[in-house]
């Protein structure tokens, strides 16, 4: 669909207050930064940001979540005959990659050491995950007959917890300054061998 002129004026205004608090926050941490701090940073005023944005830890997360979207996005947009698992993988590899990316290496340590250093942000991430298996699961469960609910809630903890564990290693590798190279290898063996694990009957869900 062709972007209009009025969206397109509303996602950069969305890009710039979200770039502002990126730099406020890469300088000064999570918990010294204030919305009246953003604002000011941004040109505008604390209700413009409630526009775009509903709390400062949705800010805070907003580049990432902009990046690859979301999960169960990935998952109810894939192409007919796509099964639900290959949708999501597309979506934990785009993630993974701009992880190991040299390129956004620094800023992805700043990332995680902002996320380490703040209990509100570490509360929000984990709520996150929550969240995306909660809408996982209500996706799955769209190609699920009555009796395989619970099959669909399964199958979704399964894929948010491959995700969860590789980002996590990517933290760790991050953290240590890992090799780009040794660390894009060692990031697509855990993805492989985590979703070697899964049964023929998940990986051909929903195809």
């Amino acid at each position: 669909m062709t972007e209009g002129r009025r969206d397109r004026k509303k996602r950069e205004r969305r890009e710039e207050i979200s770039e502002a608090a990126w730099s406020q926050f890469a300088e000064r941490g999570f918990d010294e930064v204030t919305l009246s701090d953003i604002a000011v940073a941004a040109d505008c005023g604390v209700y413009e940001i409630f526009d775009y944005f509903p709390s400062r830890e949705a800010l805070f997360f907003d580049r990432i979540a902009e990046l690859s979207g979301s999960p169960d996005a990935a998952v109810r947009a894939r192409e007919p005959g796509e099964s639900a698992v290959a949708a999501f993988r597309a979506w934990h590899d785009t993630t993974v990659t701009f992880l190991s990316d040299a390129r956004a290496a620094a800023r992805a340590r700043r990332f995680f050491e902002i996320v380490e250093s703040s209990p509100s942000l570490q509360s929000y991430e984990r709520a996150l995950d929550r969240e995306y298996q909660a809408a996982i699961t209500a996706s799955l469960a769209q190609a699920a007959a009555r009796d395989e609910m619970d099959l669909a809630a399964l199958l979704a903890a399964q894929l948010t917890g491959i995700h969860r564990y590789v980002v996590d290693l990517a933290k760790t590798m991050i953290r240590e300054e890992a090799e780009p190279r040794v660390m894009r290898k060692r990031l697509a063996a855990a993805t492989a061998q985590g979703f070697d694990l899964l049964s023929p009957r998940a990986l051909a869900w929903g195809a």
